[in-house]
């Protein structure tokens, strides 16, 4: 066959191809319902990438919005094609409840706790929730304070406590509420031993709930940060080492220090209700532990300290953000 001859061929070819094209097309209703040009998502540096497929569609194409890149897909539903992605997967459940946790915060200069339940009062085993256990070697450690041995702000005295108000760091003094009955509240203290309770005349203190609690694993040694159920921070912590433990239980937020910038700590030392199970001072004050941050990074995930708990200055700002008397639970593993 000439050059000129399969040239007529193939030109006849072709014809009839777009020919037939064109009757499917009519039959779907009209040359304007045509596949859609690839779809450009924004990769994560920003640059423009082609999408690998294509989406079929019955309706006018509509640009999907720049703030919502769009995956293509191909698909016979109806669903628009901005519609909302999934919501991401939530992460752990807490293992300490959801709250709300009931805090009292005193009024006056200074609130007296006693020990033992006055007349009248609830005075059985109080109905605990999910909590992680205090341990026993730090039930048997000496009282912290004692007659002889203040702790800044925080005073034993014949039937109990008295604690200042404010404390020295000039925050608000604050309890973690353990029940109500009558005109008094049982509170957990900051004292040693760790998860001592009394008792304050709720007249004397304004009672409010904090949603937020922190759960500490010394084991993994992780710590995240609980809103109700949801979890909006995890990080990598340091925690004491065998011979200082950090101590395992329940404790709550007490105070907050605003560490200097270049300062070891920076940029807050968050104090809690706990004391060190081995030390009766340390730094010549009192063996309070806190969670602070930390200038060394490599820190992080190891057993370091001398029970306090060392963490990242990102998740150090969130924690300094929860209002005092949220708790603090410390598992052991």
């Amino acid at each position: 066959m000439s050059a000129i001859r399969r040239k007529q061929a193939i030109a006849a070819a072709i014809a009839v191809t777009v020919a037939g094209l064109a009757l499917v097309l009519a039959a779907r209703g009209g040359a304007s319902d045509r596949a859609s040009a690839p779809l450009i998502a924004p990769s994560s540096t920003g640059t423009p990438q082609s999408s690998s497929t294509t989406k079929a569609t019955t309706s006018t194409a509509k640009p999907a919005p720049s703030a919502k890149p769009v995956a293509a897909k191909a698909t016979t539903s109806s669903k628009p094609a901005d519609a909302p992605a999934p919501t991401a997967p939530a992460g752990p459940a807490p293992r300490s409840g959801a709250g709300p946790y009931q805090v009292a915060t005193a009024k006056g200069p200074a609130v007296a706790v006693q020990l033992a339940a006055p007349a009248g009062v609830d005075d059985g085993p109080p109905t605990l929730d999910a909590r992680p256990a205090f341990s026993r070697v730090q039930q048997a450690t000496s009282p912290l304070p004692r007659m002889e041995q203040p702790v800044q702000g925080r005073f034993a005295t014949d039937t109990g406590y008295r604690f200042d108000n404010p404390q020295p760091f000039g925050d608000a003094m604050t309890f973690l509420v353990v029940r109500r009955s009558g005109d008094w509240l049982q509170v957990q203290l900051p004292v040693r031993p760790n998860g001592t309770m009394g008792w304050v005349k709720r007249s004397d203190v304004q009672e409010s709930e904090v949603s937020s609690h922190v759960e500490v694993n010394v084991a993994d040694r992780t710590l995240r940060i609980f809103q109700g159920t949801s979890m909006v921070a995890e990080a990598p912590v340091a925690v004491g080492t065998d011979a200082t433990r950090t101590p395992t239980g329940r404790h709550f937020l007490t105070d907050k220090l605003s560490e200097p910038s270049g300062a070891k700590r920076h940029p807050w030392s968050l104090g809690i209700s706990a004391y060190s199970e081995q030390l009766d001072t340390f730094d010549g004050g009192a063996p309070q532990i806190a969670m602070h941050g930390w200038s060394d990074p490599s820190v992080f995930g190891q057993a370091r300290s001398n029970g306090c708990i060392r963490v990242p200055s990102g998740t150090v700002e969130q924690l300094a953000a929860l209002p005092l008397g949220t708790p603090i639970d410390v598992y052991p593993n």
